[in-house]
């Protein structure tokens, strides 16, 4: 479940500091500030499966560390 929660939280600040650096590149809706916000939410969903991966297996890894 922490990895869980962790996955969202780090998709989202990715998912933000993705949107500051390529912008709006999905065209979603016509209005401006709810398509930056749908950008966002767009690239937050994309970054959820790779994020999750990672902070299962680093959490696995430091599991083990610390049982060493």
């Amino acid at each position: 479940m922490a990895a869980l929660v962790l996955s969202l939280v780090l998709s989202v600040v990715m998912g933000g500091v993705l949107w500051l650096m390529i912008g709006s590149r999905l065209e979603i809706k016509d209005e401006r500030a709810y398509n930056d916000l749908m950008n966002v939410c767009a690239y937050a969903v994309f970054l959820i499966p790779p994020n999750f991966l990672f902070v299962f297996f680093y959490l696995f890894l430091v599991v083990i560390y610390l049982n060493m």
